[in-house]
């Protein structure tokens, strides 16, 4: 009986197609869910987005929700900045990944998932206020660490000694902050470690302050 319980989640999920997240006066919203697969006591979900908007959406905010067999649910939200890293164009649709959890080995038999807030190219954002703010504040901590990056960066190219620089400032950011991850100063030394040409480097240099450029200046969303 379990069994059958299971590939009956199975199919409902697969045909559940929510209702729209209206974000007025916008039209970005989850067309349909379903779920694709169970792995490690996970329902694997995906949740297609359209952009049905004349502008790129940059980033989103989403809530999914699942309803078991006892009538019970559990939710899961999520948010995705992807400005820089390929939008969401206008009329385009994109596909979320998400999981649930099973609930005494059943999947979900129904799943419905919404847009809690949007952020588009125009540096407007619709929504949950309080989801807003949270992202402009991701946004802005984001900008911040690379601008004061970036800084260390222009300093030491115009040192004597740009990698030895860069060294003993890896260094000494590492003993504050060991879970830092790779950085752009990381990957300017590793160019600089196998003697890539300023012509070279200069460029991808100006990539990243664009980059820092674009997310300070989309950091300063206008709530509609």
């Amino acid at each position: 009986m379990k069994h059958n319980w299971r590939v009956l989640a199975l199919v409902l999920a697969m045909l559940c197609f929510p209702a729209f997240a209206q974000l007025t006066p916008v039209s970005v919203a989850v067309v349909s869910t379903g779920i694709k697969a169970t792995v490690n006591e996970q329902a694997q979900v995906e949740i297609l987005v359209r952009n049905g908007t004349n502008h790129e959406v940059t980033g989103y905010s989403w809530v999914v929700t699942g309803t078991y067999p006892d009538g019970s649910t559990k939710s899961h939200s999520g948010t995705i900045d992807m400005i820089g890293t390929g939008s969401l164009p206008a009329g385009g649709t994109k596909t979320i990944d998400d999981t649930l959890p099973l609930k005494n080995g059943y999947t979900p038999i129904t799943i419905s998932a919404s847009l809690t807030m949007v952020a588009f190219d125009n540096n407007t954002a619709v929504g949950d206020k309080e989801k807003v703010a949270h992202f402009i504040g991701i946004r802005q901590d984001m900008a911040q660490r690379w601008a004061k990056e970036l800084a260390q960066i222009d300093g030491a190219m115009k040192s004597a000694s740009p990698k030895d620089t860069l060294k003993a400032y890896l260094e000494q950011r590492d003993a504050v902050d060991p879970d830092r991850g790779a950085g752009m100063a990381r990957q300017v030394l590793g160019l600089l470690e196998i003697d890539v040409p300023r012509s070279t480097l200069d460029p991808i240099i100006a990539k990243f302050h664009a980059y820092q450029n674009l997310l300070e200046g989309q950091s300063k969303l206008e709530v509609k």
